[in-house]
């Protein structure tokens, strides 16, 4: 598998693969724990299969010292039991507007990928940070900022004050990856999803 530009074939990582137990690795490893490749005749070609391998882990390079942070069981979450909030979700829907929603989604899947040591990666995450701060009105409490990794991606936060002093995080997933064997994940397409 060629190696990607970013790391190195020496650059280690750490992960967790359950409380406590952790493992250094190559990203190329690392990939290879979510996935094996079978290779066998068919009709005079070569078929390559796809096996989800099912390993689970966390990448924690950047936070070695936490697993007793990760370990404490969290309570069981209280669910509601009816709907509480419906009139206020149908006042929101009046605003969502579906074709603002395909120009968003098409704009942001034309990325060739959103990989987190990618060009395209980081150009997505300045595009969706534009699009997450123009709904910012000015003077408003809210806060759109970024969170800089040591990789190229940055995260995206949107901080709004509330009414309590709980905190409520809502969280997604930006980035995408063509993880084929042999493709090169910094430039391989990846759009993370289709019109």
């Amino acid at each position: 598998m060629p190696y990607l530009s970013g790391h190195t074939n020496t650059e280690r990582f750490i992960i967790e693969l359950s409380s406590g137990e952790t493992q250094e690795v190559t990203e190329a490893e690392k990939f290879s724990l979510k996935r094996v490749c079978t290779c066998h005749m068919r009709h005079d070609l070569y078929h390559l299969t796809y096996l989800q391998k099912g390993v689970n882990f966390i990448d924690v390079t950047a936070w070695p010292n936490t697993a007793h942070l990760r370990a404490r069981r969290p309570r069981a979450p209280l669910y509601p039991t009816e709907l509480m909030q419906g009139a206020t979700v149908e006042h929101i829907n009046a605003f969502l507007d579906p074709g603002n929603m395909r120009r968003n989604l098409e704009m942001f899947t034309s990325f060739t990928n959103r990989y987190y040591q990618s060009n395209t990666g980081n150009l997505s995450a300045e595009w969706l940070l534009g699009q997450v701060s123009g709904y910012v009105e000015p003077g408003s409490p809210v806060n759109v900022s970024i969170f800089q990794h040591a990789y190229r991606q940055n995260s995206i936060v949107a901080t709004i004050p509330g009414k309590s002093t709980k905190t409520i995080v809502v969280g997604a997933h930006m980035d995408s990856i063509n993880g084929a064997v042999g493709e090169n994940r910094t430039t391989a397409r990846a759009p993370g999803a289709g019109m």
